[in-house]
């Protein structure tokens, strides 16, 4: 089912999003705790005992993924058997548990700061795992390039060990927050001149798979 909410999330800021299907048919998506929009959603849906579930992107029922990566962060995603209320879905959402459990599939805080699994706090015990192929724990470095001879690494990190002014000046361009200095991520802040630089990123203890590189320009 798709749903489309009539103007864009605004940036750098936490948003609230739920998304209800009623009696098979019905949609409408909440922000913040407000309808947005209603809708009807067309084709019967999928039966079956065991279907793909993503966070960020979305499957086929064979597995496939179906859409690139939402480009942002998601922090306590939370699924239910039942239809909720608005007035429901606005008393729970800022709560870590919801009081009344009825109907909760599976609720995931995502704040774990290493590892591949994100834990499930309903009690069914339904931990998410990365896409395979993932890193775990990353190297980044940049290198100036140099046309006749070996590139220099002007910079590098590996694993998160930040100061509260590199946090902030990363959270003023809506980059990922490092909430942790435990965090497998590795981050650099630092000014250039002007030239030729490639960023490379790879796995600590020659491991390999598949990452992210994020650039930025501070103000």
């Amino acid at each position: 089912r798709d749903l489309t909410a009539p103007t864009a999330f605004p940036l750098r800021t936490w948003t609230h999003v739920a998304a209800v299907l009623e009696n098979g048919t019905s949609t409408r998506p909440l922000i913040n705790g407000t309808v947005v929009a209603t809708g009807t959603a067309t084709g019967a849906p999928l039966s079956a005992l065991s279907v793909p579930f993503g966070v960020g992107i979305a499957y086929l029922a064979n597995g496939t993924a179906n859409f690139s990566g939402f480009p942002g962060l998601a922090r306590q995603v939370r699924t239910w058997s039942t239809t909720r209320t608005t007035a429901q879905i606005s008393a729970d959402a800022s709560l870590a548990l919801p009081t009344d459990r009825t109907g909760l599939v599976a609720t995931w805080p995502l704040d774990e700061s290493s590892g591949a699994t994100a834990r499930d706090l309903s009690g069914a015990n339904r931990a998410l795992t990365a896409p395979a192929g993932s890193l775990a724990a990353t190297r980044l470095a940049v290198l100036e390039v140099r046309p006749l001879g070996v590139d220099n690494v002007v910079a590098s990190s590996d694993d998160w060990r930040g100061t509260a002014a590199l946090e902030a000046a990363y959270a003023s361009v809506g980059a990922f927050p490092f909430v942790s200095d435990c965090s497998k991520d590795a981050a650099i802040a630092f000014e250039l001149p002007p030239g030729g630089y490639t960023a490379t990123v790879s796995g600590k203890n020659s491991t390999n798979g598949v990452a992210l590189i994020e650039v930025y320009e501070l103000p």
